[in-house]
């Protein structure tokens, strides 16, 4: 298990920690056993059966406002609407996520709060496109600065083959242009998800979702997103 204090280093720090966490440098992925598969089940109907409340990204779905999907003068007021129907049917999800993060609960407006990817079979044939998450660039915060960024994912519903991210640990800045840029994939990692473990890495890799294979008619893959990051008056803040 990987020390969940690693999540708070600086790179120097991490570089320079015994053994290296995810044994690659740079690359902190932190696996936590954080909800039992009927937890998982619970929460998965729950999303399903607010299906009025998703918001059509194209070949998926998210349930919550997202950075990388609202344009910047939208963000704001959808992230406002769609946090009081993430509090009201998720809240104990949301206070176990910010209990363990050791975040502040209270959400400053137009920030939205960690919500849900769904994906359904309309995703059969698609590959994810290799990126860094670099959400923070897109939010107007509260405070001046911020410090060591994360981003986390839990799968809630997997179709049968399965669900996971694929990712490159070592990627080099010539690595990163052509895996992002060029769309020309070198060999890469595979991390297979596990129903209820809270994955939380810096996201400053190169790493995509994977598709193992296409789904039926019926599956569904759900996971729970979001990020963080510590602002420079002390609070750490998560959101999507």
């Amino acid at each position: 298990m990987i020390k969940k204090e690693w999540l708070w280093m600086d790179d120097k720090q991490r570089d320079t920690a015994s053994p290296h966490p995810c044994g690659a440098q740079g690359c902190l992925i932190a696996p936590t056993k954080f909800l039992t598969e009927q937890e998982c089940s619970d929460l998965a109907n729950l999303v399903k059966k607010l299906r009025f409340c998703w918001i059509d990204r194209g070949h998926f779905f998210t349930l919550g406002a997202a950075t990388y999907q609202d344009g910047v003068s939208e963000y704001p007021a959808r992230a406002n609407r769609l946090n009081t129907i993430l509090t009201k049917n998720f809240e104990p999800l949301l206070h176990k996520l910010h209990e363990f993060y050791e975040a502040c609960y209270e959400q400053p407006w137009g920030i939205a709060r960690p919500g849900f990817h769904i994906f359904d079979h309309t995703t059969n044939g698609l590959m994810g496109s290799a990126h860094i998450d670099e959400p923070f660039s897109k939010v107007a915060w509260p405070s001046k600065g911020f410090t060591n960024p994360f981003s986390f994912t839990m799968l809630l519903e997997q179709p049968a083959v399965g669900a996971g991210m694929d990712y490159w640990p070592d990627a080099t800045g010539e690595d990163l242009h052509r895996v992002i840029k060029e769309d020309i994939y070198p060999p890469h990692e595979h991390l297979q998800y596990e129903l209820g473990v809270l994955y939380t890495h810096d996201g400053l890799f190169p790493h995509r979702i994977a598709n193992k294979g296409d789904m039926s008619d019926s599956e569904h893959r759900i996971t729970l997103q979001g990020h963080g990051l510590t602002l420079d008056d002390g609070r750490r803040l998560l959101y999507f």
